[in-house]
């Protein structure tokens, strides 16, 4: 996923001055900073979801039904 938006930064069209900066600088600081926004407010859904893949495997050991569904 990093690699994506540091592709899709790196075709941005930028004022020549910035442009030897970009691949050193600017492309890796934009990136993690969306990365970084990413996890932390996606982070939460993608907790949310294990946390549910773990109750559902932790109750197979007790019984073969998940939530209803399987049995």
């Amino acid at each position: 996923m990093t690699g994506f938006i540091a592709k899709w930064i790196t075709k941005v069209k930028v004022p020549e001055f910035i442009s030897p900066v970009m691949p050193i600088f600017v492309v890796p600081l934009i990136s993690a900073v969306m990365i970084g926004f990413f996890m932390i407010y996606g982070g939460i859904y993608i907790g949310q979801f294990m946390t549910f893949l773990e109750v559902g495997l932790k109750s197979l050991q007790t019984n073969s039904e998940i939530y209803g569904i399987f049995k």
